[in-house]
């Protein structure tokens, strides 16, 4: 027992000492040298809503308090730079090591060690970095040579804070020796909204805004407070990458500039210059806004042996141009990481070249689907479901097939129109440049055909009497333009989910492809199944025809005899051989 104590007390009395000289060893390592050492200073915000106070403990660490900041990307870290314009601060570097990846810091309080290699003195300006979009969420600036150590206020940062409601607070500092107060608002609302905030009436229970003291605070759409590009960018494509990009920018001298490339891919070594050939070039920038124009032929003057990539830059002007565009804060003609775009378009824009309209791609619209599931109704379901009623259920007595028939092909040309009517109206316009819209416009007229073929039909023969040549010439016009309508309103619906994919880019455009492809296929093979069927019926019923019973009044054997179909088949039975007749007796 004595030997286990002594052997315990040795232990913790080897870790304290380990410990003890581990923080000998590190403060032997962070001196006291540095006359920053002492420094504090407040976050200027940029962005991300920073906030916070700074203080340089010694020459290798610094703290952080009442430290607030909208989440980043995993990749935010405090950052170290010469000064703080756009050139220099993008060619800074990481001070720590200290990834700022949480998702929301609220009055947080931390001390940072700084890297092995940097000192304060490398140091002029201190961001808080987003390396993944080159971002500063805010900043500070050290004194030189220890001067200055407490600089003036930053008015972004403030002493107090109290939540008005979920998307709603006040901040304010108060300095009651200088007889001053501070106030920010802050608020989560739509960019046309107003902040309001003021001193009520102390002597007032409701209706505090009367008489009260307000200052209101909003943006104007004249006015907004982002800032200003320093150049803009259009491509020809559905997005930046594989596409022909024109940027134009304002270079140091003040004079526009305008240069094609070629992008391949997301970093700076995948924008490659190319030497279009463009005439009446022009860029300017007015009251912060650049515009540029051009010239450019549709088809580039090279020759057929030429590798040059703006070679097969060929516009077609009778199809939709798809355009995108960015802006960022500077452009150079030596590219780098650093010529990173700040706003880039949702989604292309179809610019139509011949008609001089645009319109801006979008998800697909409810009508349009509607437009879509409507036609499948029609040509998939009701039309060949009318035509199969005609063509397998003529056995059934009375005339039902008929009526199954005609309900069916009204009902689906009804849908058709109504279709039709809402892709007009959606669409502002009937516009005939696809082809899909061709193949619907001749599905359409053989499908209205029909109801006009049905009226003027001939009347049917009776029993016995040879149909007249008019009667069959139309029984053929209908069954041809019936079943031809069918194949070209199919087409129309394949072709529809094409134009739907090259439009919307519809990720399930693909899968709802084949999803038609199945249920056409399962079609075909029940046309199959009841044409087998029906001509199995036919040939028993012709076979039949020698198994009479005598005596049997309920078998009328007189439709069946009168048909050409099966007149003719009987002559070429006879034709070919003796007929075997087999008499049954009525006692079996």
């Amino acid at each position: 027992m004595y030997n286990s104590k002594s052997s315990l007390l040795l232990l913790l009395f080897l870790i304290n000492s380990f410990i003890f000289f581990c923080n000998a060893d590190s403060g032997t390592k962070c001196s006291n040298t540095s006359s920053l050492i002492g420094f504090e200073s407040n976050f200027t915000m940029v962005q991300h809503q920073l906030r916070g106070h700074f203080k340089i403990l010694d020459d290798c660490s610094f703290q952080v308090s009442r430290f607030d900041m909208l989440s980043g990307s995993s990749d935010v870290v405090f950052w170290g730079a010469v000064a703080v314009d756009f050139s220099n601060i993008t060619r800074g570097f990481p001070i720590s090591d200290h990834r700022l990846n949480q998702t929301t810091y609220k009055n947080a309080s931390f001390s940072i060690q700084l890297l092995p290699n940097v000192t304060w003195d490398q140091i002029k300006v201190l961001s808080v970095w987003d390396v993944t979009t080159l971002s500063d969420f805010g900043h500070l600036t050290l004194p030189t040579n220890g001067s200055d150590l407490y600089p003036g206020r930053v008015h972004t940062m403030f002493d107090n804070c109290k939540n008005l409601s979920g998307n709603y607070r006040v901040r304010w500092s108060l300095n009651v020796e200088d007889n001053w107060i501070e106030i920010g608002l802050e608020a989560a609302t739509k960019t046309m909204n107003y902040m309001a905030f003021g001193w009520a009436n102390p002597n007032r229970t409701k209706e505090l805004m009367l008489g009260a003291d307000i200052a209101v605070a909003a943006f104007t759409e004249e006015a907004r407070g982002e800032k200003k590009s320093g150049y803009l960018a259009i491509a020809f494509g559905g997005e930046m990458v594989n596409s022909y990009a024109y940027v134009g920018w304002i270079d140091n001298a003040g004079k526009g500039r305008l240069n094609t490339y070629w992008i391949d891919g997301k970093d700076a070594s995948n924008v490659h210059l190319t030497n279009e050939n463009l005439t009446h070039v022009r860029c300017k920038s007015e009251n912060g806004i650049i515009t540029f124009e051009f010239t450019r032929p549709f088809n580039p003057s090279c020759s057929s042996h030429d590798k040059k990539k703006e070679c097969k830059n060929i516009l077609d002007p009778t199809t939709p141009l798809r355009v995108v565009w960015a802006m960022g804060a500077k452009w150079s003609e030596h590219l780098s990481e650093r010529n990173m775009h700040s706003v880039t378009s949702q989604r292309p824009v179809r610019v139509m070249l011949l008609r001089g309209s645009s319109e801006a791609e979008q998800d697909l619209r409810p009508v349009l689907a509607v437009h879509g599931f409507m036609m499948f109704l029609a040509w998939g379901i009701l039309l060949p479901g009318g035509i199969l009623a005609a063509r397998y259920l003529k056995h059934v007595k009375g005339d039902g097939w008929y009526q199954i028939h005609v309900y069916l092909q009204y009902s689906g040309l009804a849908i058709i129109l109504l279709a039709v009517l809402f892709a007009v109206a959606e669409l502002h316009g009937f516009f005939v440049s696809s082809l899909h819209v061709k193949f619907g416009i001749a599905a359409i007229f053989c499908a209205c055909v029909q109801p006009v073929n049905a009226y003027l039909r001939p009347k049917k023969p009776d029993h016995g009497v040879e149909a007249s040549s008019n009667r069959i010439i139309w029984e053929y016009f209908h069954v041809i333009v019936g079943r031809g309508a069918i194949v070209v309103g199919i087409a129309a619906l394949f072709t529809g989910m094409k134009h739907l994919g090259e439009r919307y880019k519809g990720e399930n455009v693909h899968g709802l492809s084949w999803a038609l492809i199945i249920w056409f296929l399962i079609g075909a093979l029940l046309v199959i199944y009841l044409e087998y069927r029906e001509r199995q019926r036919r040939r028993d019923r012709f076979l039949g025809r020698g198994n009479w019973v005598l005596g049997n009044v309920e078998e009328d054997d007189s439709v069946d005899l009168l048909n050409p179909h099966h007149a003719s088949a009987r002559t070429g039975s006879q034709n070919s051989g003796l007929m075997e007749v087999q008499l049954e007796p009525l006692s079996r």
